[in-house]
C-alpha cells in the first residue's frame, strides 16, 4: 500500500482559476476529497490518505504551481504517517489552515 499522507492547500482568490486548471490539467482534482470553489476557480482541496510525491506528474504539477506563488498567496500542510512528519509551505493559518493532534480513546460508554 505504501506510505500516505493527509494534504491541504489553498491558495488566493485571484488564482483560483488558474488553481483548477492546474487540478484538472494534472487528473488531481476528480482524487481530492474535499474542493472548495470560488466562481469559475478552486481555493482549496483536502486529499486523505494520498502518496504524496512529486516524483508523480499530477502533483509535481502541483507542487510546480504553489512553488511559483508569493508567500503569503497560498497556505500548504501535508501531515505523513509519521508523528514528526509535517510540512508546511506559504501561511497555511492565513487561509484557516491548522493542524491538530487528536487522541481518540475508544473506552465501552
Amino acid at each position: 500500500m505504501g506510505y500516505r499522507s493527509e494534504v491541504a492547500i489553498m491558495v488566493d482568490e485571484n488564482y483560483a482559476k488558474k488553481f483548477k486548471g492546474v487540478l484538472v490539467k494534472s487528473g488531481m482534482l476528480e482524487g481530492a476529497d474535499l474542493v472548495q470553489e470560488k466562481g469559475e476557480g478552486v481555493t482549496g482541496v483536502f486529499f486523505n490518505r494520498i502518496k504524496w510525491d512529486s516524483d508523480y506528474s499530477g502533483i509535481g504539477c502541483i507542487e510546480t504551481f504553489i512553488d511559483d506563488l508569493d508567500f503569503d498567496d497560498f497556505g500548504f500542510i501535508r501531515v505523513g504517517e509519521e508523528y514528526e512528519d509535517i510540512e508546511t509551505k506559504g501561511i497555511p493559518y492565513h487561509f484557516g489552515l491548522e493542524l491538530h493532534r487528536d487522541i481518540y480513546v475508544p473506552f465501552d460508554d
